[in-house]
Parts: structure tokens; sequence; C-alpha cells
């Protein structure tokens, strides 16, 4: 995981003075932390001049799927061309997931050390029973194509954020530098990340801020622009100086500007101390326990109703 973050700095760094798209850098990284961090795999995210062919695949595919998903499945199959190239990716991905397991059991068949160590090594402990090559091979598509936009969007969320709100940036880097003094690339552990707090509550403020409405300032006006122009200076800090519509020209993060065009967007109140406070949501088995103990129907379900008959 900390080498992937490392891959991005340097690669936005080879980007100064350049337009970069933060949107398309950290959905970038959190599929390359998937592909590493459960499989082994790397997508090449930051090196390659092209995209990887999983990657379109997999971008074409959303696009077909959510195309169709208010038409009628007679439909489905129009037009025919559009059609047999959403049929040649889902083959494309289902061939290089196969692949990547067929080499993981020919060259490291007893690993455990990673996600798809375990579900092809670990038995069902009831029942004995291990995952199927074609179960491994849906739970690897399920990771790789669920598991990393919305990461990814907390993350591009997070960096606007933290750019127009300077003293919660300033609070966050303040943390980091206090338990990572010396210059240069810390050694991340993952003990280490319990004891960010106050950067667990931006975390926690930034999930629980997708709930709340966000209302365009110009309606008719196109969506908030995701990209970013990143450049590199010796200071720390912020730089930038505030556009027209207030938002801050800045923010350093490792050293590198990051500055959000994001003038249409009205976002709700970003307060990271919220979650400080706010209260813990009861789990579904804590309430159905709760309720039995009261006789009263668990959470979610209504008592049955009883209609006499004749």
């Amino acid at each position: 995981m900390t080498d992937t973050v490392f891959d991005l700095l340097d690669y936005w760094s080879t980007r100064r003075d350049q337009w970069v798209d933060i949107a398309d850098s950290t959905n970038r990284f959190t599929l390359e932390v998937i592909g590493r961090a459960g499989f082994s795999y790397s997508f090449d995210s930051f090196t390659r001049r092209d995209e990887h062919p999983f990657v379109a695949a997999m971008t074409r595919g959303l696009r077909h799927i959510n195309r169709n998903a208010n038409l009628p499945p007679v439909l489905h199959d129009f037009p025919r061309r559009r059609a047999e190239q959403h049929r040649r990716d889902v083959t494309f991905a289902h061939q290089l997931v196969d692949d990547v397991i067929a080499t993981r059991r020919r060259e490291d068949p007893d690993s455990t050390g990673d996600l798809l160590g375990l579900m092809l090594n670990h038995a069902d402990p009831a029942t004995g029973e291990k995952l199927d090559e074609i179960n491994i091979r849906h739970q690897i598509l399920t990771f790789l194509v669920a598991g990393h936009e919305t990461s990814a969007g907390a993350l591009a969320f997070a960096l606007y954020f933290l750019a127009t709100h300077l003293d919660v940036a300033a609070q966050a880097r303040a943390e980091v530098d206090e338990r990572w003094p010396a210059p240069g690339r810390a050694d991340i552990e993952y003990h280490d990340v319990s004891k960010l707090r106050y950067l667990r509550r931006v975390v926690d403020e930034i999930a629980a801020m997708a709930h709340r409405p966000t209302t365009s300032a110009k309606p008719g006006t196109p969506p908030p622009s995701a990209t970013v122009d990143t450049h590199s200076n010796g200071e720390t800090g912020f730089s930038g100086t505030l556009g027209e519509d207030g938002v801050p020209g800045g923010v350093l993060l490792g050293g590198r500007a990051v500055r959000l065009a994001a003038k249409t967007m009205v976002p709700p109140e970003f307060r990271p101390m919220n979650a400080a406070h706010a209260p813990r949501r009861e789990s579904a088995a804590a309430s159905g326990r709760r309720a039995r103990r009261r006789g009263c129907p668990p959470r979610g379900r209504r008592p049955a109703t009883v209609h006499p008959v004749g």
C-alpha cells in the first residue's frame, strides 16, 4: 500500500505544470492497491503510457451495463456492435483473472500472503470444501470492479475538502509530522494507522458527507471539474491564491501542490470534529438481540398479521 502511495506521488511529480485528473489518479491508485495487496498483480498504473487492457475493458463494460440498466432485456443486444464488444470484454476479463489464478497455482501454490492465496488454500471449516476456480474468479472481479471505485471517490473528495479547509489540512499534517518528524518517506506500518486519530476523523467525516445533500451553485452548469494542476517547490504548507469563487489555490501533500477546480459545487459543511462526537450506530445483530429481550420484532422486520378465515 505505501509503495503504491509513493508511486502515485512520483506520478504526480513527473507532471509539473500540467493538468492532472485527480479522479483518474485516485481510480488508478485504488485499483493498483487492490491488485497488489489482494492478488500480487500490478496493473502498472503509473508507468504505462497507455491504458491497461483490463481497465479499458472494465470501463467499457460498466458503461454498457449502465446504458442497458433501464432497458428491457430484448434490447440488450442492440446495437449489435456494442453488444459484441461487451461480450469480448467480459471474455478478456475472465481470461486475465484465470491466468492470474493459474500462475499462482503453478509458481506459488501454498502461499497465503494475500487474498488470492487465502481463497485457494483455505477450506470451509464446516464442510471442508474449498472455493472452486470459477467462484474465485468472480470474487476477484468483484473486488477489482466494485471495490476500488468507492475508495477512489472518497480520496478525491478528501483532497477537495482538505484544499478548501486549510485549518483541517494543517491539523492533519501536524499529526503526521509529529509521528514521522524525519524528512523523506515514512515507513508506515499497519498498527500506525489506528494512532492517526484526527486523520481518521477526516475520513469518517468524508464518508458521512456522502449521505448529505450537495447542491450546484449555478443550476444548469456542468458538474465540477475533477482536474488539478500540480507543481513542486521546496516549501511545506500551502501555495496559490484564492480563485474567483473563493476556493484556495492549492494544498501541499508530501511537497506537491494540489489545486482543485470546483467552481460549481456547494458542498455540505465539512467538520471532522463531527465524527468525534457522532453517536455510534447500533449493529443489526445488537438491535435484534435488544429487540428480542423486549419481546419486539427486530429492526427491519414486521410482525406477522393474522387474518380471520371465512
